[in-house]
């Protein structure tokens, strides 16, 4: 489950907000919304790689029977009265969760830099003399297919194709 904090959610309102009314004095001054936008996103990307969290749930032992029938059946045999026979034996400790959330902040962190260099090819394309239609179409493609949450894709996405004039 991916889940997007706060502070996070309010620059993606106000980019979403500034970007779809086009403010009409920044447009006189030349300012381009879709680059204010692909800024802001690459700025707290990096102040914040991690900002999408994992919520890691880790379990020890999880039996699904698929078209009916038992997904798990241990039987224990053996030993005498007063004994210990144990059929199944399943741990999960602390070690295994700080494990599984570090593996996750890593990939993240990896994920916010590959978003940031999408990010910035696609400012770098919007910004040249000519702009390369089928280059920034390629690059807005890439970063829609990237784990940054689907409300900001979706206002970048907005901003990129009326900047193509699309």
């Amino acid at each position: 489950m991916v889940r997007m904090k706060t502070g996070s959610m309010l620059l993606l309102v106000a980019i979403s907000v500034f970007g779809v009314l086009g403010s009409a004095s920044a447009q006189q001054r030349g300012a381009d919304p879709a680059i204010i936008a692909i800024d802001a996103a690459i700025k707290s990307l990096k102040q914040q790689p991690n900002q999408f969290s994992l919520d890691v749930t880790v379990v020890g032992v999880v039996a699904t029977a698929n078209g009916g029938g038992t997904g798990l059946s241990v039987e224990a045999n053996g030993g005498c009265p007063g004994s210990q026979t144990i059929g199944l034996v399943s741990k999960v400790d602390g070690g295994q969760v700080n494990i599984a959330q570090h593996t996750a902040d890593a990939r993240l962190t990896q994920e916010a830099e590959k978003a940031i260099k999408i990010l910035t090819d696609m400012k770098t394309a919007l910004q040249a003399p000519k702009v390369d239609k089928p280059l920034v179409q390629s690059k807005l493609t890439e970063f829609l297919n990237t784990y940054v949450a689907p409300v900001l894709k979706s206002v970048l996405q907005a901003l990129v194709l009326k900047r193509l004039g699309l």
